[in-house]
Parts: C-alpha cells; sequence; structure tokens
C-alpha cells in the first residue's frame, strides 16, 4: 500500500530493496522466498506506485522507466521459478513444509490493472512510451498460481541480524567532536543478505546537520548511489542522544518507522554518552508501526499515546547477535 505522504523516493528504494533481496535469494538457490520478493517488487512498480501523486511528474520518469525494466526483469524470473516451485510442491519437497502458509495472490490484494498506461516524454530528443500492461497481464497470470509457499517470510521468522561487536566504540568515537558540542549524530547501518543471514558490514556516515536534539541527512541521494555501488542494504541506524538519555524519541520513532517498513529486522541504535544506560538497540513493534504510520502530527517533537509500549529494546531481550 503506498502512503501518499511519503515522498515517491521512499518507494523507489524499496523497490531496489526488493529486487536485491529477491535476487540474492534466487543465487542461493532458496527459490519460494526469491518468488515472493519478486512478487512484491512486481506489485509495487506495477499497481501500488501509480497511486502516488508524483507518479506523472515528468522529474520521475526516468525513474519510474528504471522500476517498470527491474519488473520486466522480475517477471522473467518469476516465469523461471513458477514451474520449479510447482514440481517441488508435486514432489513435496519444499524446504521447512511444516512452517508453510497457504497462499493465494487475490488474499493480497493482487488486482493488477491491465489497462494500458502509457506516458510520453522527451529522451535524448526521442518520445519514450513506457508501457506496463504486458508486465501486469503476465504478472497477474502468474501470482495466481496456487501452490503452497511462505506467505511474509519476516513476519513468520526473523532474519538473525549480526552486529559488529565493537561498532558501539566506532561510533562513539566518531561522534565525539560533536558530542562535547551537544549535537547530535546519526550514521547509516549498511550490510548484506546471504544465507538468509543480515550482517551490518559497513556504517556509512552521511552528510547531515544537527542540533541538541536531532539529525538530518541531506543527500540521501548521495548514500544511495553509494550503497548500490557496493550492493550494500541498509538495515538500520545509529545515533547519539549527547543530552538525552537512551531512548526512542518521537521523532525518532518516526524516523525508524519508514527503516523498519522496508525492513523488518531493521534496527535504531542509540547511544546516550552521558548516563549510565547508555546504549539500546531498538525495534518498534506490531502495533507500534501501526500507530506510528497512522499518525498525522505536523508537530515535530509530540508525545504518543503509551509511548513506551511502542518499541522494544533488543539489547535487553537477547535478540542481537554479535560478530567479531
Amino acid at each position: 500500500m503506498i502512503d501518499i505522504e511519503k515522498p515517491i523516493e521512499h518507494y523507489f528504494r524499496l523497490a531496489n530493496i526488493f529486487y536485491g533481496q529477491a535476487n540474492i535469494y534466487e543465487s542461493e538457490g532458496d527459490l519460494q522466498k526469491a518468488y515472493i520478493y519478486y512478487l512484491r517488487l512486481c506489485t509495487l512498480g506495477v499497481e501500488d506506485i501509480k497511486k502516488h501523486p508524483s507518479y506523472n511528474n515528468e522529474k520521475y520518469f526516468s525513474d519510474v522507466n528504471k522500476i517498470e525494466n527491474i519488473c520486466l526483469n522480475s517477471l522473467d524470473a518469476m516465469e523461471r521459478i513458477d514451474p520449479i516451485l510447482k514440481q517441488k510442491e508435486k514432489e513435496g519437497t519444499f524446504i521447512n513444509q511444516n512452517s508453510l502458509l497457504n497462499w493465494v495472490a487475490e488474499q493480497q490484494m493482487l488486482n493488477f490493472n491491465t489497462e494500458k498506461a502509457q506516458r510520453e516524454t522527451k529522451a535524448d530528443g526521442k518520445n519514450l512510451s513506457i508501457q506496463t500492461d504486458e508486465v501486469a497481464k503476465n504478472i497477474k497470470k502468474l501470482a495466481f498460481s496456487n501452490y503452497n509457499i511462505i506467505d511474509n517470510p519476516e513476519s513468520n521468522s526473523f532474519r538473525q541480524l549480526y552486529l559488529p561487536s565493537n561498532i558501539f566504540n566506532i561510533f562513539h568515537k566518531l561522534a565525539h567532536e560533536n558530542t562535547i558540542r551537544n549535537l547530535e549524530t546519526c550514521g547509516i547501518l549498511s550490510g548484506t543478505l546471504a544465507n538468509n543471514k543480515l550482517t551490518v558490514t559497513h556504517l556509512v556516515i552521511p552528510k547531515q546537520t544537527s542540533t541538541s536534539d536531532s539529525c538530518t541527512t541531506t543527500n540521501e541521494t548521495e548514500l544511495f548511489f553509494y550503497q548500490t555501488k557496493k550492493n550494500l542494504l541498509t538495515l538500520g541506524w545509529i545515533h547519539t542522544h549527547p543530552t538525552q538519555s537512551c531512548f526512542m524519541s518521537s521523532v525518532d520513532l518516526h524516523t525508524h518507522c519508514s527503516y523498519q517498513l522496508m525492513l523488518p529486522e531493521a534496527i535504531a541504535i542509540v547511544l546516550a554518552p552521558r548516563h549510565t544506560v547508555n546504549k539500546g538497540a531498538f525495534q518498534i513493534t506490531n502495533s507500534g508501526l501501526q500507530v506510528i504510520s497512522n499518525c498525522r502530527n505536523p508537530n515535530m517533537f509530540h508525545p504518543h499515546e503509551n509511548e513506551d509500549s511502542l518499541y522494544k529494546d533488543l539489547m535487553t531481550q537477547k535478540v542481537l547477535q554479535s560478530k567479531n
């Protein structure tokens, strides 16, 4: 589903995240998860994203064209995978058979619009016509294949996320100059997906502006290109509270909501150097995601009812995996 309050770039990034994960799963032979991510991408790129008010803005025609191209590639991949999955179901050779759910695409509201979607603009002096009806018709045919498949790999079984054990000390040192000036610092936790495990491998410090209680990145496009070049996923973010204790503020919750909606395992790390409990790794709960994603309060800092119950500290629950 599209939230028209979010910039369309958010959905371009989400499409690329789905595509990257689908490619990894296919290369590793996990065709069930690969098929799901290809299908998610095509649902987003062929139908859902058209509902965004910026979709027909000429400024984004090039980006939309790229998304439609990877949807075509995804269609090819699904056509490769489809008969293999059917054969595996026939033979009863699905992995983790007991954990599979009966999955029917109709329940996923895949009501693809098969009407021709054409836009014309100028590209290198030539007319560019983008058509999505072929993708929609073929995806619809594949989507209604009726066989058992994992419905949502994240909601039923979260992937393990490995975090370098020294990341807290590294970021503490990087942020020190800002901390002594009472300025927040933020960084992006980037990493890889392999064998159904997520591993933080890079700590990226983007260009940013800071105050004592907020931090905002200023060139997300540059960050996106860097991660794309190195085939990195965004696995979460890390920031300091130079004057406050270790918790998730309302601003933090809204910021992290976007991360976690794109990747359910995404984490938010908070360092509060001047407090005894000086570090935490947080995730928003399922009920918290509903509250935050539906919140339309325009004020930067604002309370949410039962705010402490909207998120959980993974460090106290000992669910994070350290990797030296």
